[in-house]
């Protein structure tokens, strides 16, 4: 399918094992997570700007009452506010998720290059699995970045519920050392992807 527009150009052919090796070098697939790791942190940058903003409107909006007491008087916290900006943290997630899995892929791809051959890749989006698959041993915090960042990739991050009752969540938290955390892991993934490293715990 080859469909030109005014806005791009859609181009869309059978390519042949080499081309498609080509394009799945690990130079790309770590050149793409670099790409979503900048991303991810301009957006978490602007989150926490957001989350500023409104501490300040909840500070502002704080007055004492006759008791001494601090009473929220004015109407800037209010339920969808909270709803619609823990939203918002589902793409950023999601950014974040496609920035691991994109360097676990290009690792996993540097090492066994036959993943991707014949014309077809047998990576998924479990990341935990891409970890195992190549051979980097995982710290429990990164094991549970792993486990939180791929119901993220997979629905959390795209849609409003998984495909069935069973992979639903309830609710999503994420601790104060998440993004600390993020970066961490995928500093030592860039690592291990420079140097060749299999186990530099």
């Amino acid at each position: 399918m080859n469909e030109e527009h005014r806005i791009g150009k859609v181009s869309r052919a059978a390519m042949d094992h080499e081309a498609f090796a080509r394009l799945n070098r690990p130079s790309n697939w770590i050149g793409y997570a670099r790409a979503m790791h900048r991303a991810a942190t301009l957006l978490q940058a602007n989150m926490d700007s957001e989350m500023r903003r409104f501490r300040d409107a909840f500070h502002a909006d704080l007055a004492k009452d006759g008791s001494g007491a601090f009473v929220a008087t004015g109407e800037s916290i209010t339920e969808p506010w909270l709803v619609r900006h823990g939203r918002d943290y589902g793409p950023l997630l999601l950014t974040c998720g496609f920035a691991i899995e994109a360097a676990l892929k290009a690792i996993r791809i540097q090492r066994d290059a036959a993943c991707v051959a014949n014309g077809k890749s047998k990576l998924g989006h479990d990341q935990a699995q891409l970890a195992n698959d190549a051979e980097i041993l995982l710290l429990p915090a990164e094991m549970v970045l792993c486990l939180l960042l791929t119901d993220f990739v997979e629905f959390a991050g795209r849609y409003p519920s998984a495909v069935n009752e069973r992979k639903s969540h309830n609710s999503i938290s994420i601790g104060d050392d998440f993004f600390l955390e993020f970066r961490k892991f995928f500093a030592r993934l860039e690592q291990i992807y420079q140097g060749g490293v299999r186990q530099d715990l």
